[in-house]
């Protein structure tokens, strides 16, 4: 069974996202150094299988309002999320950011992804297939009774993941015939 180290929560919310690579989960929680309502951490994978404690993304990503609904894209270095705490048009608006290094810790300022996709309501779980020429999201905009509808749109150039290249075999050592492990 695998855990998150130090793991406790103190909203009756949470949200998870696990990278394709299977190694960094980011996660939606309230905890002790939260500023304030759900805020977005993230988690590493340990040699003994279990995650790390959770590390806050900090003030720049997190606000005082819930941020939530982390969707990290195949390059893993864009990452979608929702806030309530950012500005926008409505409830939540869905936002995007990029990772600048590799400590996982600096990124570039949220940007919200424009009145495309972002209403007077509730707007969030925005994901990119790999290939990313689309994206998917929920939103309360035009549902009924304030329901979340599932909604697809061309993905906008500007917003676009970098280019991945998925590749499906065997990887082999051609002078011993032997699978090379990952």
């Amino acid at each position: 069974m695998q855990v998150i180290d130090d793991y406790y929560n103190y909203s009756p919310f949470e949200d998870y996202f696990l990278a394709s690579n299977g190694q960094i989960l980011i996660t939606a929680m309230e905890r002790s150094d939260t500023y304030g309502g759900l805020d977005l951490y993230i988690c590493f994978k340990e040699d003994n299988g279990n995650w790390s404690v959770p590390i806050n993304l900090g003030p720049d990503i997190n606000t005082p309002a819930q941020d939530f609904s982390p969707f990290l894209a195949p390059d893993s270095k864009t990452l979608f999320f929702a806030s309530e705490g950012h500005g926008g048009y409505g409830q939540s608006d869905i936002f995007f950011i990029r990772r600048l290094d590799d400590s996982w810790l600096s990124w570039s300022k949220p940007v919200n992804i424009g009145s495309s996709v972002n209403t007077s309501g509730m707007d969030a779980y925005y994901s990119v297939p790999a290939q990313g020429d689309y994206a998917y999201f929920a939103s309360t905009n035009g549902g009924i009774e304030n329901s979340r509808d599932i909604f697809r749109i061309e993905l906008p150039e500007e917003f676009k993941p970098e280019a991945v290249l998925l590749v499906k075999g065997k990887v082999v050592d051609q002078a011993q015939s032997q699978p090379i492990s990952a």
